[in-house]
């Protein structure tokens, strides 16, 4: 890959070749690109503002030749469709095969202008013209002969490929967008017209000239009515402006394959240019600077974001339309930097990967977002609800400046949107709301099945405080319930391994709650119920594990704490080994069950059986760590359930660690985790 000096501002590069080269950071602002070539260049943060791209005059010459043949060919077949219907409209053929087949022509006709009105260029409008143009030659061959059948079948095939022809025609042209090359096209078809009246009427058939003559006129009327909707993006139309803007951007400059990450193309002229992938790269569109660039709605944009309408116009004005919802759009690494989007409905948007630095977000709702890998640098984020919202360690945050948010939508109920600060009249002070959730990346949640056990729970903070002396009692964030589980938040300097940090808590708190339970199995099974003793025993733990770092609380003080939180924690269920695991496999068995023999969840059923087989079978195994992952394989039936789709990867993520911990020795099983893992995303 060559690197070539990087300044072309202003300078004329028509019919240039670039293909291939290095040229991050160049300036071609102002410069003439048309028929320029930067298929799979690296252009990151290259300077197009102002650029004018499209296509060559030559090129222009071909697109006018081309015009030519399709503008020959509809007004040709016109002519000769309602040729035909005059001819068999004449007392001679009437008297030799009755009115049927000129009805029949004409019915076939009006058919075909009905289907394109209403129904556009559609799969449906063609299927509707053939059932009427069969309709029609049917009726001719119950009362006329061979020939009218064919002069028929001849009309109707004249008259979808005159339509079609004269549509495609005049919509690529519109596109092409030159006066001279439009009215070319208008005397190419009056060429064609002329031609076919001409042998009419030397054959002294003055009627079929007049045929022919309304036939190519009604055919011209509908094909520049067919144009006028293409040109105002009505979707019955769309192949036809799909189709009118590939003939345009022949020999335009191309951008294929490129890498344009960053680059700036405001106020450039983008008509007949090319966005679409390469044979080789993926082209490379993200936080592209698109601010008042012109006719972008005429370049090929292939599968990206900007293909979409509403996105592109967000893009291009930097103005969002409040009065629609941009709920679900696809925005990933769109650049929105500085944009006004003040009460934009942002609710399940992907706007991963994009760029909102010094944006006006106030009041925007952002309910479910998908915020991985954005940049909020400097946003203005007052008001906004962040719901479920999606962000990471990559999500930027510096510098925003945000009074207060809303954690709950509810849009019909402004008093219980969970606001925070939760008074109305405290407002976070400068730098609040970075720390506050930049925080929130940094934690990791310790879940304790049926309750905490508070001598395992001690051994097992212990260990890991041993292993992590960074991480003390006053690291212990939030203690929540879930079901009979209990979760335990604590916070954990940066870039610590989140997931050893589970792993070595998780695997000592299971081995000393299986040496207790050994040991005290009695006594376990007589405190099941004792829920206000064990919510008790947990705020001890706690105390307990902070080493005198809390206030210590009384019996008395316990004990009315747990009747204000009547939460139960049971300690674990222990039953003989060998009952309790076959308990375990009709559970197992019977959540797969209930997962549904359909495209999108058959394989993930298929494999949890599979899964569940190969854990049962395997003789290296003890029945405790079978009933472990067999548990396991229930939680992945049961997250298979689950009705929402962008939360299963990551409910499966933690069921799958604990299961490859579990059999992580042996390759067998361990293989068809792994796939397990693939089929859920996680």
């Amino acid at each position: 890959m060559t690197s070539t000096a990087k300044n072309f501002a202003g300078q004329n590069l028509r019919g240039r070749s670039f293909k291939g080269q290095h040229l991050s950071g160049a300036d071609f602002s102002g410069a003439d690109l048309r028929g320029a070539d930067f298929t799979d260049a690296i252009l990151r943060g290259a300077n197009f503002s102002r650029v004018r791209a499209g296509v060559q005059k030559r090129w222009l010459m071909l697109q006018l030749i081309l015009s030519w043949i399709l503008s020959a060919l509809a007004g040709f077949m016109s002519a000769y469709a309602g040729l035909f219907v005059a001819v068999f409209l004449t007392p001679t053929n009437i008297k030799a095969y009755t009115f049927a087949p000129g009805t029949a022509a004409i019915f076939i006709i009006v058919a075909i202008f009905i289907a394109i009105i209403q129904q556009g260029f559609t799969a449906k409008s063609f299927g509707f013209v053939s059932v009427a143009a069969t309709f029609s030659v049917a009726i001719v061959a119950v009362f006329s002969g061979t020939l009218a059948i064919v002069g028929s079948a001849t009309v109707a095939i004249a008259g979808v490929i005159a339509v079609s022809a004269a549509g495609v025609l005049v919509s690529s042209v519109a596109v092409a967008g030159t006066v001279a090359t439009t009215l070319a096209i208008v005397g190419s078809m009056t060429s064609a017209i002329a031609g076919i009246v001409a042998m009419v009427v030397a054959e002294q058939r003055a009627e079929a000239s007049v045929g022919a003559i309304v036939g190519a006129v009604v055919t011209l009327l509908i094909s520049v009515y067919v144009t006028r909707r293409t040109l105002k993006y009505d979707s019955k139309f769309d192949v036809l402006l799909k189709f009118g803007i590939a003939f345009a951007a022949i020999g335009g400059t191309s951008f294929r394959g490129a890498e344009l990450s960053k680059a700036n193309f405001r106020e450039a002229s983008l008509k007949s240019t090319n966005f679409q992938n390469s044979q080789q790269k993926i082209t490379n569109l993200h936080r592209i600077l698109w601010q008042q660039a012109q006719k972008l709605e005429l370049a090929l944009l292939g599968t990206s974001i900007l293909a979409n309408r509403e996105v592109r116009e967000l893009l291009v004005t930097g103005k969002p339309n409040l009065s629609k919802s941009y709920e679900g759009l696809n925005l990933r690494g769109a650049n929105l930097d500085g944009v006004y989007l003040e009460g934009v409905n942002f609710k399940r948007a992907i706007l991963s990967e994009a760029s909102f630095r010094n944006a006006n977000l106030q009041w925007v709702n952002l309910t479910e977002a998908q915020a991985i890998g954005t940049d909020f640098t400097g946003a203005q984020m007052t008001g906004v609800c962040l719901e479920g919202w999606s962000y990471d360690h990559t999500t930027k945050l510096n510098d925003v400046d945000c009074r207060f948010v809303f954690e709950l939508e509810h849009p019909n109920n402004k008093g219980s949107r969970e606001r925070r600060p939760h008074d109305p009249e405290k407002e976070f002070e400068q730098g609040d709301f970075t720390k506050r959730y930049s925080e929130t990346l940094n934690v990791v949640q310790l879940l304790m099945r049926n309750g905490i056990n508070r001598e395992a729970f001690i051994a097992a903070w212990e260990k890991l405080t041993k292993e992590y002396p960074d991480i003390n009692p006053d690291d212990i964030q939030e203690i929540k319930k879930k079901g009979q589980d209990v979760e335990l938040t604590i916070a954990v300097p940066e870039d610590t391994d989140k997931g050893r940090v589970e792993h070595i808590f998780d695997s000592n708190y299971e081995t000393q709650l299986k040496e207790i339970e050994s040991k005290h199995q009695a006594r376990l099974l007589e405190e099941k119920d004792r829920t206000i003793e064990t919510m008790k025993d947990m705020y001890f733990a706690l105390a307990e594990a902070k080493k005198g770092d809390v206030t210590v609380i009384t019996q008395t003080e316990a004990k009315s704490m747990a009747e204000q939180n009547p939460v139960t924690f049971t300690a674990r269920d222990i039953t003989n080994s060998v009952v309790n695991l076959g308990k375990i496999k009709g559970n197992v068995t019977n959540a797969i069950n209930q997962i549904p023999n359909k495209e999108d969840s058959g394989d993930i059923k298929t494999l949890l059986t599979q899964l569940q087989e190969a854990i049962s079978a395997d003789k290296d195994l003890a029945d405790e760590d079978k009933a472990d992952a067999l548990e396991q394989v229930e939680n992945l039936a049961k997250i298979a359930l689950h009705d929402k789709p962008a939360e299963k990867p990551t409910l499966a993520s933690k069921a799958l660690r604990a299961l490859k911990r579990i059999i992580d020795n042996i390759p067998a099983i361990a293989k068809i985790v792994e796939t397990v893992g693939k089929a859920f995303g996680a």
